[in-house]
């Protein structure tokens, strides 16, 4: 829910602060005028292993009185020039970052890094589709009809009566929990719209129980409330522009995560236990794919994301929210695989919890490094409200119904499917 930008600015102090609800935080940095500096630093880094060693031959040779004792001053100037370039380094760097040195326990090996600890921080919903390409990510999204591609979705499952069957019981219920809740609810904040979210969530974990999409049997699902996607103070998504002249930090959490296990029911006892309470006890996702590589073997993990929003008033749209959930379906691509792997392809849905939008950001490697991910999106998709009312007229009670009916199949074929046949179906 959370997530933050770094933007180029003149300078450090024209940023403005502010701090995510969850604590995380963010920096704006215009690293282009240290650049030269980091060049210069490394360069003189470079000549440093030259320079120990000459030390060190100095000192063997100065114990054997055999090395005059001007090499080893010149050495130790050299090693104080070095040091310079670096505290050169980190005051340009500024108060955002500082270099720091440690130890390998493993192999003793000194080793020095940089560390960010900026304290402007931006909320991840102030993410606009102008943003988007500081992430290379293009600011347009494509959009296809959600009705055709239901369908193409369904497929065989629209004559299944055992799928067709299960379906109704299930939008019964939803109906009527829906019902209850719209004649109680205050619908002005954000946490509204996850009431009736958590009922469309309930359908669809109840379908899935019911419902393979494997060949081995019935999958499983479990949903993570507020998943931290990046932890701003641990390993915090840095993504830099093509020529390094911008750094974007994405950090913060997203409202549902929702993993599948298709192969569920094919997975040894031992392997389910591990998996349950890997997933179970999620509340952050590591970088380059460490989440899902310990303890989850022999599962094929499908992550999905869901992001609910309070109903918009007058001429604010749902739509405008997107970059918003497509940032944080960034990351999750990024961290769901290791590295140096394809990132994987990440479904999302956005909602007020009667107005839904389905999403997918794929990875398309673009010839200059730029706009590599591309989002496409369905229409919105509108469950009618009148047909809640208690007084609503037959008419209104059957195109609601229906409504969430295109709903929960919609909901199950977005968490389950693989990821390449939504955007085959979505593409063609």
């Amino acid at each position: 829910m959370e997530s933050s930008q770094l933007r180029k600015t003149d300078s450090y102090e024209t940023a403005a602060q502010s701090s995510s609800s969850d604590g995380s935080k963010s920096v704006v940095v215009d690293i282009s005028g240290w650049r030269t500096a980091v060049e210069d630093a490394k360069a003189a880094l470079g000549k440093t292993t030259t320079l120990l060693s000459s030390l060190e031959t100095a000192i063997g040779g100065a114990m054997d009185q055999m090395v005059d004792k001007g090499v080893i001053l010149d050495t130790y100037s050299g090693l104080v020039a070095t040091m310079k370039e670096i505290k050169k380094l980190e005051g340009i760097l500024g108060e955002h970052v500082s270099l720091k040195a440690s130890r390998d326990p493993s192999t003793g090996a000194e080793r020095i890094w940089l560390s960010f600890s900026g304290k402007q921080s931006r909320p991840f919903s102030s993410m606009t589709w102008e943003d988007l390409p500081s992430i290379r990510v293009k600011k347009e999204a494509s959009t296809v009809p959600l009705d055709p591609l239901r369908w193409k979705l369904l497929a065989d499952r629209e004559t299944d009566k055992s799928y067709i069957t299960a379906a109704n019981k299930i939008i019964k219920k939803m109906r009527i929990d829906l019902q209850l809740w719209h004649s109680s609810l205050n619908y002005h904040s954000e946490a509204a719209a996850r009431i009736p979210l958590d009922v469309c969530i309930w359908g669809l974990l109840m379908l899935i129980l019911q419902v393979p999409f494997d060949s081995s049997g019935l999958g499983k699902a479990i949903v993570s409330p507020e998943l931290l996607l990046s932890n701003a103070l641990n390993q915090p998504e840095v993504i830099p522009t093509e020529d390094l002249t911008e750094l974007t930090f994405l950090h913060g959490s997203t409202d549902y995560a929702i993993t599948y296990i298709p192969n569920w029911r094919a997975m040894s006892v031992n392997d389910r236990i591990q998996v349950d309470e890997k997933l179970k006890g999620l509340s952050k996702l590591e970088a380059e794919g460490a989440t899902f590589e310990s303890g989850v073997r022999g599962s094929r993990i499908k992550l999905s994301l869901v992001e609910a929003k309070k109903m918009k008033t007058g001429d604010e749209k749902l739509v405008d929210c997107l970059p918003q959930v497509i940032a944080e379906a960034f990351v999750a691509g990024l961290r769901s695989n290791p590295k140096g792997m394809t990132p994987l392809a990440v479904p999302f849905i956005l909602t007020d919890g009667f107005e839904w939008i389905f999403a997918i950001l794929k990875h398309e490697p673009s010839a200059d490094g730029s706009d590599d991910w591309t989002c496409i999106k369905t229409e919105s998709h509108v469950v009618p409200v009148m047909g809640l009312e208690p007084e609503a007229s037959t008419a209104a009670k059957s195109a609601t119904t229906e409504a969430l009916r295109v709903l929960l199949d919609m909901l199950i074929h977005w968490t389950c499917l693989d990821r390449e046949v939504i955007i085959d179906q979505m593409a063609g």
